[in-house]
């Protein structure tokens, strides 16, 4: 369960790194700058990338460490599957929108470009919120957990 506790630390702090970032963005959305808006949106897709990475990681040691569950794949679309085959941790419409924030997240990865980097961080806000939800409801199945250990 320590695991458990870091890896979650770990997380919320790359989480409150994205809403900076896309604070950041939105408190300067109106910067005629084009290279400092592209700085901008470009350190919200870094943030973005750590963040869904860490958020992947982090359900996948929930589901060794909390449910039991013996994993056969280290993909992150793999363990956002089986989370969503646990009726009480990802809802239908969570998932959606973490399968298409990993498509995004693969994204980002393989090359840029301006478009795609825009429709991203334009779909960021959405799944920031996601995240942070989906891990806010864990902590508190987590806190009871261990308060029964």
């Amino acid at each position: 369960m320590e695991n458990l506790k870091i890896r979650y630390e770990s997380l919320l702090q790359a989480l409150v790194s994205l809403q900076d970032s896309l604070d950041l963005l939105q408190n300067f959305s109106n910067v005629t700058n084009i290279r400092l808006h592209a700085a901008f949106r470009d350190s919200c897709i870094q943030r973005f990338e750590y963040s869904f990475d860490a958020f992947w990681k982090f359900i996948k040691l929930y589901l060794e460490e909390c449910e039991n569950v013996n994993l056969e794949s280290n993909s992150p679309r793999y363990i956002l599957k089986v989370a969503g085959s646990i009726a009480m941790l990802l809802k239908d419409e969570n998932l959606i929108i973490l399968f298409q924030a990993l498509a995004d997240r693969n994204l980002t990865s393989h090359s840029y470009n301006v478009e795609t980097a825009e429709k991203i961080v334009c779909n960021t806000p959405l799944y920031y919120k996601t995240m942070f939800l989906i891990v806010m409801q864990l902590k508190i199945t987590m806190m009871a957990r261990i308060k029964k250990l």
